[in-house]
């Protein structure tokens, strides 16, 4: 993580915060907020690039980062979240998962806090664009780049390789691709990840294909040209799917 981003603290114990500001400066990071006020918290979300919480405080951090992914306050929604408690439990990993938290540290661990920094860009959600038209994949880039990690393949082919060897969240895949066509695409993305959460574009509108590529395991169809407004709309709502597919699957795994 790049030492100038700007990282907000929300804890009410001050030997904690204290500790957490040390390890922070030690490392290089200068631009901190540290705070146990609501308020004065919510004043520097904005501008977050990532956000400790601790579980004890006055207001709910489960409700907080809820409240951070809906980005109500013109925040980033994907900006890493890290729980700082003084024990884990299973229990509360699986609470934190469904919250969206990405890291959980305890109290007496805290020196793990530089390596999970370290590692926060590397957890950044991503998309893979599978499309042979330039302005399609460079449109997509112009909309997204700022929240996610996006790659672009020119051919099916490419994006098959890209796809075994990065876990994408989101896929966009053009029907009438080069190489390995859309539909295969497809297939071949849902055999390796059944989860996996694609959308698929194309020139032609016709209801038979659609319909088809929905049963083979899509998520949602859309014909070009779209205005970014449907494609922004259709992206974001496929990254939710995404991360909802995830912490139900991770979910499932804790309580069996």
């Amino acid at each position: 993580m790049d030492a100038r981003r700007k990282i907000v603290i929300a804890h009410t114990d001050n030997t904690v915060r204290n500790a957490i500001a040390q390890l922070l400066q030690e490392d290089g990071y200068k631009n901190t907020r540290i705070t146990s006020n609501l308020g004065d918290f919510l004043s520097g979300l904005r501008q977050a690039g990532c956000v400790i919480l601790g579980k004890d405080m006055d207001f709910d951090a489960f409700q907080l980062a809820r409240y951070i992914r809906c980005g109500q306050n013109g925040n980033d929604k994907n900006v890493p979240v890290i729980l700082v408690v003084d024990s884990k439990t299973p229990t509360l990993e699986l609470t934190a998962k469904l919250y969206q938290i990405d890291f959980i540290i305890e109290e007496s661990h805290l020196d793990k806090l530089k390596s999970v920094l370290a590692s926060v860009d590397s957890r950044r959600r991503s998309i893979l664009i599978a499309d042979d038209e330039e302005d399609t994949c460079n449109l997509i880039k112009r909309l997204f780049r700022s929240d996610y990690e996006v790659i672009s393949a020119n051919n099916g082919v490419e994006a098959y390789s890209l796809f075994k060897k990065h876990q994408f969240d989101v896929s966009v895949i053009d029907l009438m691709l080069p190489g390995i066509d859309g539909e295969t695409l497809l297939e071949r993305l849902l055999d390796q990840a059944p989860q996996h959460t694609a959308l698929v574009f194309t020139a032609y509108k016709d209801e038979a294909i659609a319909l088809r590529l929905l049963r083979k395991g899509g998520f949602h169809y859309m014909t070009k040209p779209s205005n970014p407004t449907e494609i922004r709309n259709a992206i974001q709502s496929a990254m939710q799917r995404s991360i909802f597919q995830k912490y139900t699957a991770y979910a499932r795994k804790s309580l069996a």
